[in-house]
């Protein structure tokens, strides 16, 4: 699933869920879609859904949430078509300062994630490869012998 993606429908989401609380005139199509991806996401990650209709209360954190959905996006077609289309017609939507905010709250927030996982990846293929090898072994690759 495409990061991006995922963190346009979470946008909007937001953004939506905060105008109709405040009664604000929203976009019927996309109001439509927001509400067509929260109750496809509530079926396979409720707390997710809790969370983002929860935001103007208590704050999202947006990060763990583009997590989240990611991880059932992977899982789950309908959702992962659900944020495809969510994305598509927002990407149509004259700009907003309101939105331009949260986008960049949410870019902002992935970032530190993002490189604490690649780290626990790194660290994970470090341990793998040190419970591989025996130290004191003498490993050949091609041409080269290697000494642990």
């Amino acid at each position: 699933m495409i990061m991006e993606s995922i963190i346009w429908a979470l946008g909007n989401t937001i953004l939506v869920k905060a105008q109709d609380k405040a009664g604000e005139k929203i976009v019927d199509g996309l109001f439509k879609k927001v509400e067509s991806f929260l109750q496809s996401l509530g079926s396979k990650s409720p707390q997710t859904v809790k969370a983002i209709e929860g935001a103007d209360r208590q704050p999202l954190d947006y990060g763990q949430a583009v997590l989240a959905i990611e991880q059932v996006a992977n899982s789950d077609s309908e959702i992962a078509n659900a944020i495809q289309e969510l994305s598509l017609i927002a990407n149509q939507q004259s700009s907003n300062p309101e939105l331009d905010r949260i986008l960049q709250k949410i870019r902002a927030s992935i970032k530190p994630q993002q490189q604490t996982l690649e780290f626990s990846k790194k660290m994970a293929d470090t341990i793998e490869f040190e419970k591989a090898v025996n130290f004191g072994e003498t490993i050949n690759i091609g041409e080269q012998n290697i000494n642990f």
